[in-house]
């Protein structure tokens, strides 16, 4: 009697170890099916490329073992999404994701949140033993099922892949290409669909974009462009400078044949002084009132100091004398571009809605 109760014993464990094991096997090909990364990672064999081949077998053992690293890869991958019959060709997966895999540095959390993390799952789990690279796949369907509108791409699905980065495009591309041949997906009986891949996109960015195309002509543009601004900036400085140094205060502004080209200088200065407030504004706005009127405050006292020392009085010979010195200095002449520059603000704050009554004032100055 015991030898019947052991032998039926030993006959259900076998039973359930080979239901267990069918139902994995089964698990294990509706993966295949429904998951192109993980159907690329069954064919690693087909390659001749010893680390890619290998690496992938590593992602399909971590898939099927559970691993969180490679869960995360899979998940990172695109796939038949709903919306297909309606025209969603976009299976894109996350590119982010795929490269934030191989970050040792996460986002942090509180303690007791790290803590509850770690209670289901192996840290050390979480990160790939080798680089990862996402890939797109353009491809070509003729099902018939779908919706078009004659569009020149509405049979191109796009499929994200996240793979190891030693794969190289010819890898994925001859593994995709039997894929395809085979029709192992499900939605190739699915939809009655036949796919023909056009072209596998290796997104590394290695800057290599920037010889590329347009991009080197509008970079020459923008050099030739600041080439030109610093050039006439010099040349405006040096015009300036020149007027300061100039020994004779009197002639060396009349002989020149551009006689009102010291205010660019100036000018030139005070625009780049108002745009670095403005600038600076949009993130300390208090800072930049407080610059703004400490440079007001300094030219009127400096203005009225230089015409102490100078000992000035309001005539038009002592302005003709003294316009290297009260006249043409950006430090003098600032004063107003401020107080344009707030008249400005104000306006703009305020929306344009400030009524301003016209008053008609005649003054007589006598001096």
């Amino acid at each position: 009697m015991h030898y019947v109760t052991f032998i039926s014993y030993i006959c259900h464990f076998a039973t359930l170890f080979c239901v267990s094991a069918q139902f994995r096997s089964s698990n294990d090909n509706n993966i295949i099916h429904l998951l192109p990364a993980y159907a690329i990672a069954s064919r690693a064999s087909l390659l001749d490329s010893a680390t890619c081949a290998t690496e992938l077998r590593a992602f399909l053992d971590a898939v099927d073992q559970r691993i969180l690293w490679g869960l995360k890869t899979l998940d990172s991958s695109g796939e038949l999404i709903p919306g297909f019959l309606y025209g969603n060709n976009f299976w894109l997966g996350s590119r982010s994701q795929c490269l934030d895999i191989m970050n040792k540095a996460p986002l942090e959390l509180a303690k007791q949140y790290i803590l509850n993390n770690t209670r289901y799952r192996d840290p050390q789990d979480e990160f790939p033993p080798f680089q990862l690279n996402y890939f797109v796949a353009y491809i070509r369907h003729n099902s018939t099922f779908q919706y078009h509108i004659n569009t020149v791409i509405e049979d191109l699905i796009t499929l994200g892949l996240c793979l190891p980065a030693s794969c190289s495009t010819n890898n994925i591309s001859f593994i995709l290409e039997g894929i395809f041949r085979d029709r192992i997906l499900l939605i190739n009986d699915l939809y009655f669909v036949d796919f023909n891949l056009i072209q596998i996109k290796n997104l590394k960015d290695n800057h290599q974009w920037l010889l590329n195309g347009a991009i080197p002509f509008i970079c020459v543009g923008l050099v030739l462009t600041f080439a030109l601004m610093i050039s006439g900036t010099i040349y405006d400085i040096f015009i300036y400078q020149t007027y300061l140094k100039a020994t004779n205060k009197t002639v060396s502004k009349y002989i020149s044949c551009l006689v009102w080209s010291w205010y660019l200088s100036s000018d030139m200065q005070f625009f780049i002084i108002g745009l670095a407030l403005l600038i600076l504004s949009t993130v300390y706005f208090y800072v930049a009132v407080v610059i703004l009127c400490t440079i007001l405050i300094a030219s009127i006292i400096l203005s009225g100091y230089i015409s102490y020392i100078y000992e000035y009085v309001p005539t038009l010979d002592e302005q003709y004398r003294l316009l290297d010195v009260l006249y043409f200095p950006p430090w003098i002449r600032i004063g107003p571009y401020i107080i344009g520059m707030i008249t400005g603000y104000i306006i703009r704050r305020f929306n344009k809605k400030i009524i301003l009554k016209k008053v008609k004032y005649t003054i007589f100055i006598f001096t």
